[in-house]
């Protein structure tokens, strides 16, 4: 569909202009600049979210730290799953005590209570953990570099001229050549759109990568790339050193854009974020920076369209005390009309400093749930809020 626009836009939080250029990029973070160019430029200067991480990424977080210790060696030769367990827990832990004292994830702890499927994720995790500490065969033992030895786990590899480079998961020897694993706690299929399945096409791209990345270190192509989910067998990802060869040389030349579109942003950020920004649900549906990218603030605050994140911005006009204790937000949106945020609780609503509102003041509900009503959102798990003089741009 078009992107409805209403102008002026206003921002919800200050800019987050990107002065410096980037000197390398990773594979993981190559993806979003197909998506939208201005998100893969905040990601790769490392700017710190807006919006909360889910608690789903923040157990696929630990997730992979378990996996990889377990490969790196850290629990051999004990195999003992008790002291998997113990480290289990340990992590969740350190996760909770940091998230508590982050206003935008403090509300999903604990983890167990706010992830489906915690306890069955747990076990999975363990268990492959397990797998991992009993069947340590790589020579190099824990992380290294691919550059001086050619196996282990998060193994560092980089391309000859150092610009793009990043971590494989694991790489073992096997009688046909080295192959490269990457670890993954959730799905690993996508749905296309011809309805059938196929292996995230992220995934199978950062692999393709690595195998380059892997040539360029140690002079070896690897035999095979695998996908490795938390239950089953590895599944297998085809490539070629000639369209790995490619997707190099295609990094090498977006890096130098990217630091192109970084120079012209310093004289005018505002019209640079407006040509790198390219707003769409799938782009913007995972992105933490929407409070703060005017583009994306410019599309209709009213679009019902259900494919676009659950977001809505205006002037405040006041909070309503509920039966049930909880706040209901009002807001004017740009038309005129009148939107309601129900079941805000004062833990979100107080920081934003929402009374006393002030004409001209803008606020932003962000990652809010959909209701029956098309006038009305209600708070989630993972809802923010931002509140700004709006200074129109």
């Amino acid at each position: 569909m078009g992107l409805p626009v209403t102008q002026p836009a206003k921002r919800l939080t200050k800019a987050l202009c990107v002065a410096d250029p980037v000197a390398r990029l990773a594979p993981t973070s190559l993806p979003s600049f197909a998506e939208c160019r201005l998100r893969g430029i905040w990601q790769a200067v490392r700017q710190p979210p807006l919006l909360p991480s889910s608690a789903a990424a923040r157990l696929g977080t630990i997730v992979h730290r378990l996996l990889e210790e377990a490969g790196g060696g850290s629990f051999s030769p004990v195999t003992d799953p008790d002291v998997i367990e113990l480290r289990w827990c340990e992590l969740v832990a350190n996760a909770e005590r940091a998230m508590a004292t982050n206003p935008l994830e403090r509300r999903s702890v604990p983890l167990e209570a706010n992830v489906k499927k915690f306890e069955v994720l747990r076990l999975r995790a363990v268990a492959r953990a397990l797998e991992l500490a009993r069947n340590i065969t790589d020579p190099s033992g824990p992380a290294g570099d691919a550059a001086v030895t050619p196996y282990g786990y998060e193994l560092r590899v980089a391309s000859a001229d150092g610009l793009i480079a990043g971590r494989i998961d694991r790489v073992i020897p096997a009688p046909g050549g080295p192959v490269l694993q990457d670890y993954k706690s959730g799905a690993i299929f996508s749905l296309r759109p011809d309805g059938e399945t196929e292996l995230e096409p992220a995934y199978t791209f950062q692999l393709r990568l690595y195998a380059v990345l892997y040539y360029e270190a140690t002079g070896t192509w690897p035999s095979k790339l695998q996908l490795v989910p938390l239950t089953g067998a590895p599944h297998d990802v085809s490539f070629s050193p000639a369209d790995s060869l490619r997707l190099l040389e295609d990094s090498r030349s977006l890096l130098a854009q990217v630091n192109d579109d970084i120079a012209r942003g310093r004289e005018d950020w505002v019209a640079s974020e407006r040509l790198l920004a390219s707003p769409s649900p799938s782009a913007c549906r995972f992105c933490a920076y929407r409070p703060a990218c005017l583009p994306y603030l410019a599309r209709d605050a009213h679009d019902t369209d259900h494919e676009w994140p659950a977001d809505v911005w205006g002037e405040p006009a006041g909070l309503t005390q509920l039966g049930n204790g909880r706040l209901m937000l009002s807001i004017v949106l740009p038309d005129g009309s009148l939107f309601f945020v129900r079941n805000v609780t004062e833990d979100v609503a107080e920081p934003a400093m929402l009374e006393p509102h002030h004409e001209g003041q803008l606020v932003g509900v962000f990652n809010a749930r959909r209701t029956a009503s098309l006038q009305a959102f209600e708070q989630g798990q993972i809802t923010a809020i931002h509140v700004a003089a709006g200074t129109q741009e």
